[in-house]
Protein backbone atom coordinates (compact mmCIF):
# COMPACT_ATOMS: atom_id res chain seq x y z
CA UNK A 1 0.00 0.00 0.00
CA UNK A 2 1.57 3.42 -0.90
CA UNK A 3 1.19 5.95 1.84
CA UNK A 4 2.33 9.39 2.46
CA UNK A 5 6.15 8.92 4.19
CA UNK A 6 6.72 11.31 6.90
CA UNK A 7 10.34 12.74 7.48
CA UNK A 8 11.25 11.01 11.37
CA UNK A 9 11.48 13.83 13.77
CA UNK A 10 13.46 14.40 16.92
CA UNK A 11 11.88 16.42 20.01
CA UNK A 12 14.04 19.32 21.88
CA UNK A 13 14.86 18.35 25.19
CA UNK A 14 17.23 20.48 27.53
CA UNK A 15 20.58 18.17 29.44
CA UNK A 16 19.33 18.15 32.62
CA UNK A 17 21.83 19.12 35.72
CA UNK A 18 25.23 21.05 35.93
CA UNK A 19 28.07 20.99 37.39
CA UNK A 20 31.98 22.76 37.96
CA UNK A 21 35.28 22.12 36.45
CA UNK A 22 36.10 20.78 40.07
CA UNK A 23 33.77 18.09 39.26
CA UNK A 24 35.11 16.41 36.30
CA UNK A 25 37.12 13.72 36.44
CA UNK A 26 39.59 11.77 34.58
CA UNK A 27 38.60 8.59 32.21
CA UNK A 28 40.97 5.56 31.96
CA UNK A 29 40.59 3.08 29.02
CA UNK A 30 37.61 4.22 27.47
CA UNK A 31 35.94 2.91 30.38
CA UNK A 32 32.16 4.16 32.14
CA UNK A 33 32.50 6.60 34.90
CA UNK A 34 29.61 5.42 37.59
CA UNK A 35 29.00 7.43 40.17
CA UNK A 36 29.33 6.16 43.95
CA UNK A 37 25.62 4.31 43.76
CA UNK A 38 26.70 2.71 41.03
CA UNK A 39 25.18 4.82 38.42
CA UNK A 40 26.36 6.86 35.55
CA UNK A 41 24.75 9.60 33.04
CA UNK A 42 24.61 9.52 29.64
CA UNK A 43 23.61 11.89 27.13
CA UNK A 44 21.52 10.26 24.26
CA UNK A 45 21.43 12.32 20.82
CA UNK A 46 18.05 13.09 19.37
CA UNK A 47 18.58 13.55 15.67
CA UNK A 48 16.46 14.80 12.74
CA UNK A 49 17.17 13.59 9.57
CA UNK A 50 18.37 16.31 7.18
CA UNK A 51 16.34 16.65 3.86
CA UNK A 52 18.95 15.96 0.64
CA UNK A 53 18.26 17.30 -2.54
CA UNK A 54 16.88 14.09 -4.34
CA UNK A 55 13.32 13.73 -5.22
CA UNK A 56 11.10 11.04 -6.99
CA UNK A 57 12.03 11.89 -10.64
CA UNK A 58 15.17 10.01 -9.92
CA UNK A 59 13.39 6.63 -7.86
CA UNK A 60 14.12 8.16 -4.21
CA UNK A 61 12.08 7.34 -1.33
CA UNK A 62 13.58 10.18 0.49
CA UNK A 63 10.88 12.91 0.15
CA UNK A 64 9.32 13.99 3.40
CA UNK A 65 6.67 16.82 4.51
CA UNK A 66 7.16 18.20 8.26
CA UNK A 67 3.76 17.32 8.93
CA UNK A 68 1.11 18.70 11.09
CA UNK A 69 1.69 20.66 14.83
CA UNK A 70 0.10 17.89 16.44
CA UNK A 71 2.08 15.64 15.61
CA UNK A 72 4.99 16.77 17.34
CA UNK A 73 3.19 16.67 20.64
CA UNK A 74 5.12 14.61 23.31
CA UNK A 75 3.24 13.38 26.41
CA UNK A 76 5.50 10.99 27.50
CA UNK A 77 8.90 9.07 26.82
CA UNK A 78 10.63 6.27 28.09
CA UNK A 79 14.09 5.05 27.88
CA UNK A 80 14.74 1.15 27.59
CA UNK A 81 18.00 -0.39 27.72
CA UNK A 82 19.49 -4.02 26.95
CA UNK A 83 22.52 -5.54 27.14
CA UNK A 84 24.56 -8.01 25.22
CA UNK A 85 27.26 -9.05 22.87
CA UNK A 86 24.83 -7.60 19.51
CA UNK A 87 21.38 -6.46 18.84
CA UNK A 88 20.11 -9.47 18.07
CA UNK A 89 21.21 -11.52 21.46
CA UNK A 90 20.73 -8.40 23.71
CA UNK A 91 18.35 -8.84 26.61
CA UNK A 92 16.44 -6.70 28.92
CA UNK A 93 18.18 -4.43 31.32
CA UNK A 94 16.47 -1.16 32.57
CA UNK A 95 14.31 1.02 31.71
CA UNK A 96 13.24 4.56 32.97
CA UNK A 97 10.73 7.45 32.84
CA UNK A 98 12.33 10.66 31.06
CA UNK A 99 11.79 13.97 32.81
CA UNK A 100 9.58 15.89 30.46
CA UNK A 101 9.98 19.21 32.24
CA UNK A 102 11.85 21.21 29.95
CA UNK A 103 9.87 19.88 26.74
CA UNK A 104 8.55 22.75 24.83
CA UNK A 105 4.62 22.09 24.75
CA UNK A 106 2.82 21.77 21.20
CA UNK A 107 0.69 24.80 22.05
CA UNK A 108 3.42 26.91 23.20
CA UNK A 109 6.34 26.15 20.01
CA UNK A 110 5.54 23.40 18.10
CA UNK A 111 7.91 24.05 15.33
CA UNK A 112 10.72 24.42 18.10
CA UNK A 113 10.63 20.86 18.75
CA UNK A 114 12.10 20.05 15.47
CA UNK A 115 15.42 19.98 15.19
CA UNK A 116 18.40 18.58 13.15
CA UNK A 117 19.99 17.24 17.05
CA UNK A 118 18.89 17.77 20.48
CA UNK A 119 20.02 16.42 23.54
CA UNK A 120 19.02 14.43 26.71
CA UNK A 121 20.48 12.99 29.78
CA UNK A 122 19.41 10.30 31.58
CA UNK A 123 20.89 8.68 34.61
CA UNK A 124 20.97 4.59 34.27
CA UNK A 125 21.82 1.87 36.88
CA UNK A 126 25.63 -0.38 36.08
CA UNK A 127 26.06 -2.77 33.63
CA UNK A 128 29.23 -5.34 33.37
CA UNK A 129 30.65 -3.02 30.80
CA UNK A 130 33.71 -4.96 30.37
CA UNK A 131 32.04 -7.99 28.80
CA UNK A 132 28.75 -6.86 27.22
CA UNK A 133 27.30 -4.01 24.93
CA UNK A 134 24.28 -1.65 25.80
CA UNK A 135 21.82 -0.23 23.52
CA UNK A 136 19.25 2.36 23.70
CA UNK A 137 15.77 2.21 22.51
CA UNK A 138 13.89 5.45 23.10
CA UNK A 139 9.63 5.42 22.83
CA UNK A 140 7.91 8.74 22.60
CA UNK A 141 4.16 8.83 23.06
CA UNK A 142 3.92 4.96 23.77
CA UNK A 143 0.11 5.03 24.85
CA UNK A 144 0.20 2.46 27.14
CA UNK A 145 2.40 0.04 25.91
CA UNK A 146 4.95 0.39 28.58
CA UNK A 147 4.88 0.44 32.23
CA UNK A 148 7.77 1.14 34.56
CA UNK A 149 6.78 0.09 38.03
CA UNK A 150 8.39 0.69 41.58
CA UNK A 151 11.18 -1.23 41.90
CA UNK A 152 11.91 -1.43 37.50
CA UNK A 153 9.36 -3.60 36.96
CA UNK A 154 8.85 -3.69 32.73
CA UNK A 155 6.47 -4.66 30.48
CA UNK A 156 5.83 -3.97 26.83
CA UNK A 157 2.62 -4.54 25.02
CA UNK A 158 0.94 -6.58 28.15
CA UNK A 159 3.97 -8.97 28.82
CA UNK A 160 6.62 -8.69 31.02
CA UNK A 161 10.18 -8.05 30.83
CA UNK A 162 12.84 -10.01 32.95
CA UNK A 163 16.07 -8.66 32.89
CA UNK A 164 19.14 -10.67 31.50
CA UNK A 165 16.60 -13.12 29.61
CA UNK A 166 13.94 -11.07 27.75
CA UNK A 167 15.81 -10.41 24.43
CA UNK A 168 14.88 -7.51 22.07
CA UNK A 169 14.69 -9.77 19.71
CA UNK A 170 11.29 -11.22 22.07
CA UNK A 171 9.85 -7.42 22.23
CA UNK A 172 10.31 -6.53 19.15
CA UNK A 173 8.02 -9.45 17.95
CA UNK A 174 5.47 -8.57 20.69
CA UNK A 175 2.24 -7.82 18.51
CA UNK A 176 -0.15 -5.13 19.93
CA UNK A 177 -3.63 -4.20 18.70
CA UNK A 178 -3.32 -1.01 20.21
CA UNK A 179 -3.47 2.16 17.84
CA UNK A 180 -0.60 4.16 18.67
CA UNK A 181 -2.60 7.63 18.23
CA UNK A 182 -4.46 8.20 21.83
CA UNK A 183 -2.36 10.10 23.39
CA UNK A 184 0.40 11.67 20.84
CA UNK A 185 1.64 9.20 18.53
CA UNK A 186 3.79 6.51 19.08
CA UNK A 187 7.37 7.20 17.77
CA UNK A 188 10.47 5.41 18.07
CA UNK A 189 13.79 4.14 17.28
CA UNK A 190 13.96 3.89 13.22
CA UNK A 191 15.66 0.63 11.38
CA UNK A 192 18.33 1.69 9.26
CA UNK A 193 21.03 0.11 7.06
CA UNK A 194 24.29 0.09 6.43
CA UNK A 195 23.45 -0.38 2.31
CA UNK A 196 22.24 2.68 0.22
CA UNK A 197 19.49 1.88 -1.96
CA UNK A 198 18.16 3.70 -4.83
CA UNK A 199 18.19 3.42 -8.85
CA UNK A 200 21.63 3.89 -9.84
CA UNK A 201 23.60 1.04 -8.10
CA UNK A 202 24.45 -1.88 -10.61
CA UNK A 203 24.22 -5.06 -8.39
CA UNK A 204 21.80 -5.81 -5.64
CA UNK A 205 22.52 -4.01 -2.29
CA UNK A 206 23.55 -6.28 0.51
CA UNK A 207 24.33 -5.43 4.25
CA UNK A 208 22.91 -5.62 8.01
CA UNK A 209 20.50 -3.13 9.64
CA UNK A 210 20.04 -1.81 12.99
CA UNK A 211 16.83 -0.48 15.36
CA UNK A 212 19.08 -0.23 18.78
CA UNK A 213 21.60 2.07 18.93
CA UNK A 214 24.85 1.10 20.65
CA UNK A 215 26.53 3.50 23.78
CA UNK A 216 29.38 4.09 23.94
CA UNK A 217 30.45 3.22 27.48
CA UNK A 218 33.43 5.69 27.07
CA UNK A 219 30.75 8.63 27.13
CA UNK A 220 29.17 7.29 30.40
CA UNK A 221 29.84 9.77 33.29
CA UNK A 222 29.36 10.09 37.06
CA UNK A 223 27.38 13.66 36.96
CA UNK A 224 24.86 15.28 34.76
CA UNK A 225 27.64 18.27 33.40
CA UNK A 226 30.28 15.83 32.48
CA UNK A 227 27.37 13.74 30.43
CA UNK A 228 26.15 16.63 29.21
CA UNK A 229 27.07 17.85 25.46
CA UNK A 230 29.18 13.99 25.34
CA UNK A 231 26.33 12.08 23.59
CA UNK A 232 26.87 8.16 24.21
CA UNK A 233 24.38 7.14 21.65
CA UNK A 234 22.61 8.82 18.71
CA UNK A 235 19.16 8.33 17.68
CA UNK A 236 17.01 8.70 14.90
CA UNK A 237 13.27 8.26 15.66
CA UNK A 238 10.24 7.67 13.59
CA UNK A 239 6.36 7.30 13.74
CA UNK A 240 4.85 4.21 14.05
CA UNK A 241 1.81 4.61 12.08
CA UNK A 242 0.93 5.34 8.72
CA UNK A 243 -0.47 8.95 7.55
CA UNK A 244 -3.11 9.04 4.62
CA UNK A 245 -4.18 12.31 2.94
CA UNK A 246 -6.60 12.84 0.45
CA UNK A 247 -6.44 15.94 -1.99
CA UNK A 248 -8.08 16.68 -5.45
CA UNK A 249 -7.16 19.14 -7.87
CA UNK A 250 -11.03 19.43 -9.17
CA UNK A 251 -13.23 18.22 -6.27
CA UNK A 252 -16.18 17.60 -9.24
CA UNK A 253 -16.42 16.84 -12.77
CA UNK A 254 -18.78 14.84 -14.79
CA UNK A 255 -19.46 11.59 -15.74
CA UNK A 256 -20.14 10.65 -19.59
CA UNK A 257 -18.68 13.52 -20.21
CA UNK A 258 -20.07 14.90 -23.57
CA UNK A 259 -23.03 11.95 -23.78
CA UNK A 260 -27.01 12.49 -23.21
CA UNK A 261 -26.61 10.39 -19.87
CA UNK A 262 -23.96 13.18 -18.33
CA UNK A 263 -24.26 13.76 -14.49
CA UNK A 264 -22.43 15.96 -12.78
CA UNK A 265 -21.03 15.51 -9.66
CA UNK A 266 -19.05 16.66 -6.27
CA UNK A 267 -16.92 14.68 -3.82
CA UNK A 268 -17.41 15.48 -0.68
CA UNK A 269 -15.61 13.39 1.54
CA UNK A 270 -12.96 9.92 2.01
CA UNK A 271 -12.78 7.07 4.48
CA UNK A 272 -10.44 4.51 5.11
CA UNK A 273 -11.27 0.71 4.58
CA UNK A 274 -9.47 -2.66 5.72
CA UNK A 275 -7.17 -1.26 8.00
CA UNK A 276 -5.16 -3.77 10.25
CA UNK A 277 -5.94 -4.31 13.87
CA UNK A 278 -2.20 -5.37 14.73
CA UNK A 279 1.28 -4.07 14.59
CA UNK A 280 4.99 -5.29 15.83
CA UNK A 281 6.11 -3.39 18.86
CA UNK A 282 9.35 -3.33 16.79
CA UNK A 283 10.06 -2.07 13.20
CA UNK A 284 10.44 -5.68 12.16
CA UNK A 285 12.71 -6.12 9.09
CA UNK A 286 14.69 -8.55 6.73
CA UNK A 287 18.17 -8.14 5.43
CA UNK A 288 17.69 -9.97 2.92
CA UNK A 289 14.76 -7.55 1.53
CA UNK A 290 17.17 -4.91 0.40
CA UNK A 291 17.91 -6.96 -2.91
CA UNK A 292 14.48 -6.57 -3.95
CA UNK A 293 13.31 -4.22 -6.30
CA UNK A 294 11.14 -2.45 -8.07
CA UNK A 295 9.56 -4.63 -10.93
CA UNK A 296 12.42 -4.99 -13.83
CA UNK A 297 13.54 -1.70 -12.80
CA UNK A 298 16.93 -1.45 -10.95
CA UNK A 299 15.42 0.80 -8.66
CA UNK A 300 16.19 -0.91 -5.21
CA UNK A 301 13.29 0.66 -2.68
CA UNK A 302 13.60 -1.22 0.07
CA UNK A 303 16.78 0.96 1.62
CA UNK A 304 16.94 4.92 1.11
CA UNK A 305 19.06 6.91 -1.18
CA UNK A 306 20.18 9.54 0.78
CA UNK A 307 22.08 9.02 3.80
CA UNK A 308 19.77 10.17 6.91
CA UNK A 309 22.54 12.75 8.16
CA UNK A 310 25.42 13.91 5.74
CA UNK A 311 29.10 13.85 6.92
CA UNK A 312 28.50 10.39 8.63
CA UNK A 313 31.60 8.02 9.03
CA UNK A 314 29.28 5.50 8.36
CA UNK A 315 26.50 6.18 6.10
CA UNK A 316 23.54 5.50 7.17
CA UNK A 317 20.07 4.54 5.52
CA UNK A 318 16.30 4.50 6.21
CA UNK A 319 14.09 1.37 5.74
CA UNK A 320 11.03 1.22 3.91
CA UNK A 321 9.32 -1.85 4.66
CA UNK A 322 8.60 -4.27 7.57
CA UNK A 323 6.72 -7.37 8.49
CA UNK A 324 2.97 -7.55 10.03
CA UNK A 325 1.72 -10.14 12.52
CA UNK A 326 -0.41 -11.30 9.61
CA UNK A 327 2.48 -11.08 6.63
CA UNK A 328 2.65 -14.56 5.56
CA UNK A 329 -0.27 -15.91 7.35
CA UNK A 330 -3.31 -16.48 4.54
CA UNK A 331 -5.36 -18.48 7.38
CA UNK A 332 -5.56 -14.86 9.59
CA UNK A 333 -6.94 -12.76 7.20
CA UNK A 334 -10.29 -13.05 8.07
CA UNK A 335 -12.78 -10.40 9.78
CA UNK A 336 -10.86 -10.45 12.61
CA UNK A 337 -7.54 -9.59 11.43
CA UNK A 338 -8.67 -5.68 9.60
CA UNK A 339 -11.43 -3.31 10.53
CA UNK A 340 -13.76 -3.41 7.58
CA UNK A 341 -16.78 -1.23 6.45
CA UNK A 342 -19.93 -2.97 6.70
CA UNK A 343 -21.99 -0.34 4.95
CA UNK A 344 -21.31 3.47 4.03
CA UNK A 345 -24.28 4.60 6.23
CA UNK A 346 -23.19 6.03 9.76
CA UNK A 347 -19.17 5.90 8.86
CA UNK A 348 -17.01 8.77 9.35
CA UNK A 349 -15.90 10.27 6.07
CA UNK A 350 -13.24 12.85 6.29
CA UNK A 351 -13.06 15.92 4.07
CA UNK A 352 -10.72 16.49 1.39
CA UNK A 353 -7.41 17.67 2.56
CA UNK A 354 -7.66 15.89 6.19
CA UNK A 355 -5.57 13.43 7.15
CA UNK A 356 -6.50 9.74 9.03
CA UNK A 357 -3.57 7.35 10.77
CA UNK A 358 -3.63 3.84 9.95
CA UNK A 359 -1.24 0.63 11.39
CA UNK A 360 0.77 -0.45 8.33
CA UNK A 361 -0.38 -2.76 6.24
CA UNK A 362 2.24 -4.86 4.50
CA UNK A 363 2.36 -8.66 3.08
CA UNK A 364 4.07 -10.92 0.72
CA UNK A 365 3.62 -10.88 -3.04
CA UNK A 366 1.19 -14.48 -2.10
CA UNK A 367 -1.21 -12.28 0.31
CA UNK A 368 -1.10 -9.05 -1.96
CA UNK A 369 -5.02 -8.76 -2.98
CA UNK A 370 -7.87 -6.44 -2.85
CA UNK A 371 -9.75 -7.78 -0.18
CA UNK A 372 -6.87 -7.68 1.81
CA UNK A 373 -5.11 -4.02 1.11
CA UNK A 374 -5.88 -0.68 2.98
CA UNK A 375 -8.05 1.35 0.66
CA UNK A 376 -9.67 4.90 -0.20
CA UNK A 377 -13.46 5.13 -0.03
CA UNK A 378 -14.14 8.04 -1.49
CA UNK A 379 -17.90 9.57 -1.63
CA UNK A 380 -19.37 11.45 -4.85
CA UNK A 381 -22.63 13.52 -4.35
CA UNK A 382 -24.26 13.25 -7.52
CA UNK A 383 -25.52 17.57 -8.50
CA UNK A 384 -28.26 17.51 -11.14
CA UNK A 385 -31.16 15.08 -10.14
CA UNK A 386 -31.96 11.64 -10.21
CA UNK A 387 -30.17 8.78 -11.99
CA UNK A 388 -30.60 4.91 -12.24
CA UNK A 389 -29.47 1.36 -12.90
CA UNK A 390 -30.26 -1.63 -14.96
CA UNK A 391 -30.45 -4.82 -13.33
CA UNK A 392 -27.16 -5.37 -11.24
CA UNK A 393 -24.89 -3.42 -13.20
CA UNK A 394 -24.11 -0.34 -11.40
CA UNK A 395 -21.64 0.61 -13.50
CA UNK A 396 -23.37 2.00 -15.88
CA UNK A 397 -25.89 5.08 -14.97
CA UNK A 398 -28.72 6.52 -17.00
CA UNK A 399 -30.69 9.78 -16.44
CA UNK A 400 -34.48 10.82 -16.25
CA UNK A 401 -33.31 11.59 -20.28
CA UNK A 402 -32.01 8.33 -21.34
CA UNK A 403 -34.30 6.06 -19.05
CA UNK A 404 -37.36 6.23 -21.00
CA UNK A 405 -35.72 5.54 -24.66
CA UNK A 406 -33.77 2.31 -22.95
CA UNK A 407 -36.71 1.15 -21.02
CA UNK A 408 -38.76 1.61 -24.54
CA UNK A 409 -36.18 -0.77 -26.37
CA UNK A 410 -35.81 -3.09 -24.17
CA UNK A 411 -39.37 -3.82 -24.26
CA UNK A 412 -39.57 -4.45 -27.95
CA UNK A 413 -36.45 -6.23 -27.92
CA UNK A 414 -38.71 -8.90 -25.55
CA UNK A 415 -41.78 -9.29 -27.19
CA UNK A 416 -42.76 -12.56 -24.99
CA UNK A 417 -43.22 -9.15 -22.18
CA UNK A 418 -45.01 -7.32 -24.15
CA UNK A 419 -47.27 -9.70 -24.34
Amino acid sequence: MNKKRWFPIALAMLTLGACSDDNLSDYENGQPQWNAEGQGYVTLALNLPTTPSVSRANGANDVFDDGEASEYAVNNAKLLIFTGASEAAATFHSAYTLNLNNWNSVTDDPKNQITVATEITQLINNFDSESTDAFALVVLNDNGLITIADGGATTVAGNALTAGATTWTDVQKYTTKNTMTGSGITMLNAALTDTQGGDELTSAPSGTHTILAKIDESAIYPTAGEAAGNPAATIYVERAVAKVSVGATNAGGSLNEGQPNKLEYTIDGWVLDITNKTSYFGHNVQNSWLGLKSGGSKDYRFAGKAAVESGMTTPLYRLYWAEDPNYDDKDDYGTDAFNRLTAMEGAEFNNLGAYAYCLENTFDVDNMSEEQSTRVIVRAKFTDGTFYTLGQNTDVIYTETTMPDLFKSRLLSNPGFIA
